[in-house]
């Protein structure tokens, strides 16, 4: 661990193979993390992992031209649940899944975003004074479902509400999440025929099955769409409306079984349903600690 040698499997990867989840995880890395400040570094299975914390020293990581590829085991226990823009290891792939990014992501929409996010936060705010004296609530499954419904509507449909599918849609990308990173932290998952045979990797097949009629649901409802303006599966100069109609057109430039389509925009709804969580709970303590707002 930090502060001294690191050796693979042997070492620091076996303080992982106990983990059951993901607090036990944290709790390991918070351990080899005492030794140093900037930076941990701890072997997950044969791989040396380098998490930086010091921002500076990111920036310069980010900046050079020497990482340019990802790593094919680090990323496997990602792409094997969902196979889109941040976990996918094929360069062309991601290529397809990321140019769309660039234009829904664009400075000039986001007062656009800014107003969803705010009629999202009525919406939650309505809610949450329609069930204030009808007994005890967890004021946190409203500030998820909150922010669920906020990221289908940036990277989706802004018209489309996901009433019914919402809290299993969280549970579903909760669950992923898990399964993942579990995963990644055991080195003897490493082996394929040991993951799929253990309790972890019939956990994780059962999290797809939860999530595929939803995900399915949303690709069917965006397919429609997009056949209505004209879109054919030949149709390349075809431009996208959402990132949802990004992952489709990109299913069918690779001639992707449904299958690989269904889950290949999952890690981009994680990933803006995580960000906007830390927002979320920000602003709420923001708030909570200076009342005068």
């Amino acid at each position: 661990g930090p502060g001294g040698i690191r050796w693979p499997v042997i070492g620091d990867g076996l303080r992982f193979a106990f983990v059951k989840d993901l607090k036990d995880m944290w709790d390991v890395f918070m351990k080899l993390a005492e030794a140093r400040q900037d930076m941990i570094s701890v072997y997950l299975g044969s791989k040396l992992t380098i998490m930086v914390q010091e921002p500076n020293l990111l920036k310069k990581i980010i900046q050079t031209n020497k990482c340019l590829h990802k790593d094919e085991d680090f990323y496997r226990g990602f792409s094997e649940m969902t196979d889109g823009v941040f976990s996918t290891t094929n360069l062309e792939r991601w290529a397809h899944l990321r140019q769309p990014l660039d234009r829904i992501l664009h400075p000039k929409h986001m007062d656009t975003y800014k107003t969803i996010l705010a009629e999202r936060a009525e919406v939650a705010c309505d809610s949450v004074q329609r069930i204030c004296d009808k007994g005890v609530f967890d004021v946190l499954d409203v500030i998820k479902y909150y922010m669920m419904e906020s990221t289908l509507a940036i990277f989706g449909d802004p018209n489309v509400h996901q009433a019914e599918d919402t809290a299993k849609l969280i549970e579903f990308l909760e669950r992923v999440m898990r399964c993942c990173l579990l995963r990644i932290a055991n080195p003897f998952y490493k082996i394929e025929w040991i993951f799929q045979a253990s309790t972890l990797g019939k956990e994780a097949r059962a999290t797809k099955d939860l999530g595929r009629p939803i995900l399915s649901k949303m690709i069917d409802d965006s397919l429609k769409k997009m056949e209505n303006r004209g879109y054919t599966e030949d149709g390349q100069d075809f431009e996208p409306q959402s990132y949802i109609e990004a992952a489709i057109r990109t299913g069918f430039i690779e001639n992707a079984s449904d299958e690989k389509t269904i889950f290949s925009f999952a890690d981009l709804l994680i990933a803006g349903y995580e960000t906007t969580g830390v927002a979320t709970a920000s602003t709420i303590l923001f708030l909570a600690m200076h009342p005068e707002y």
